[in-house]
C-alpha cells in the first residue's frame, strides 16, 4: 500500500474515532452541531470532491443560480456527516429507537409483493440515510439481505462491518474469494429472499441509461437477476424527513414483459428504476451522493 494511501486511511480513522466519541456524548442538537462542524471542514479540505459535487449539480439543475448550487453542495457535505453521526448514535441505542425514527410507507404494496411468495429485488440509491433504512428493513422483513462491496481501507471496513452486525444488517459481499456473487444472489432470490441492490454508483460496464438528462451506465445485474430468478423488482426510496425522522417508501413493482430482445428488455428495466430514483433525488437533492463521478463512462 502506498504511503499516501496509508496516511489518508489513518487520517480517516482518526477523524472517525474523534467524531464517534463526540457524537456518543452529545444530545440530538449537539450531534447536528458535530455533523455541521465535520461537514464544513470536509467541504473546505476536499476541493476535488467539492468541485465534482458542484459540477454534477450544475449539469443536473441548469436553471439554478450559483448561490443555489453553492448552498446545496454545502448541504451535501453536511448530510454525509450527519448520516455518519446518526449511524454511530443508533448503533448504541435500543432497537425501539430505530423503529421510531424510520417509518415505512407503501406497506400495502410490500404486502402484495410478499404475498406472491417469490424473491424480491429492492432497487434504490445512496439517498437519505440509506444504511439506517436498510437496518430498519432488515428488522422488519424476513430473509432481507443487501448486496455489499467492501471498503478499500481494511480498518474502516472492520468498523463498518461491526456496525452492520450491531444493527442486524446482513448481506452478500461482492468479490469475496470462493463466492460466486451471481449464483449466491440467485440462490437467495429463488429461496424467496429479499435482496437490496444500489444502482447509482459509477460502473465500468452495464447498459446505457439517461440520468438527469445525461447518459451513464447502469448495472445490468438487478434486471438480469429478476429475469433469471423470477423475482419482483421493487423501487425503494429513502430520505430524511426532518431532524429526527426518516422515511422509506416501497414503490410500485416493475413488471417487465420479458421478450425476445434480452438486451433491450434489460435496458428498459434499468431505465425505469433509474428514472424512479431520479424523481426522488429531485425532491431531496441535498441528500444524494453528488461527490462522485456518476456520469463518467471510460
Amino acid at each position: 500500500m502506498r504511503w499516501d494511501k496509508r496516511a489518508k486511511y489513518a487520517l480517516l480513522q482518526g477523524v472517525f474515532t474523534i467524531g464517534s466519541r463526540l457524537v456518543l456524548c452529545a444530545s440530538p442538537a449537539g450531534m447536528r452541531r458535530v455533523a455541521a462542524f465535520f461537514g464544513g471542514v470536509a467541504y473546505r479540505v476536499l476541493p476535488r470532491h467539492r468541485r465534482i459535487a458542484l459540477n454534477n449539480l450544475r449539469q443536473a439543475f441548469p436553471g439554478w443560480s450559483e448561490s443555489e448550487l453553492q448552498r446545496t453542495s454545502r448541504q451535501v457535505f453536511f448530510h454525509l456527516a450527519l448520516m455518519a453521526a446518526e449511524l454511530i448514535h443508533f448503533k448504541a441505542q435500543p432497537q425501539e429507537q430505530l423503529f421510531s425514527a424510520v417509518s415505512v410507507r407503501g406497506n400495502e404494496r410490500l404486502e402484495d409483493a410478499l404475498s406472491e411468495r417469490r424473491g424480491i429485488l429492492f432497487v434504490s440509491g445512496h439517498l437519505g440515510n440509506f444504511p439506517l433504512a436498510a437496518a430498519r428493513l432488515s428488522h422488519t422483513l424476513p430473509r432481507y439481505a443487501g448486496l455489499m462491496k467492501r471498503m478499500r481501507d481494511p480498518e474502516m471496513e472492520r468498523r463498518l462491518s461491526a456496525m452492520r452486525r450491531k444493527m442486524g444488517v446482513g448481506g452478500i459481499m461482492v468479490g469475496d474469494s470462493g463466492v460466486n456473487t451471481v449464483k449466491a444472489c440467485l440462490r437467495h432470490l429463488r429461496a424467496g429472499g429479499i435482496l437490496h441492490v444500489y444502482i447509482d454508483q459509477r460502473f465500468p460496464e452495464g447498459v446505457k441509461v439517461n440520468f438527469f438528462g445525461r447518459p451513464c451506465l447502469a448495472p445490468v445485474l438487478p434486471a438480469f437477476l429478476a429475469q433469471r430468478s423470477g423475482a419482483l423488482i421493487v423501487p425503494v426510496s429513502t430520505w430524511r424527513q426532518d431532524n429526527s425522522h426518516h422515511c422509506v417508501e416501497i414503490g410500485q413493482p416493475v413488471t417487465p414483459a420479458w421478450g425476445q430482445s434480452q438486451e433491450w428488455d434489460l435496458q428498459k428495466v434499468m431505465q425505469t428504476v433509474t428514472s424512479a430514483l431520479e424523481n426522488t433525488i429531485r425532491a431531496h437533492p441535498e441528500q444524494w451522493f453528488w461527490v462522485h463521478q456518476r456520469w463518467k463512462m471510460d
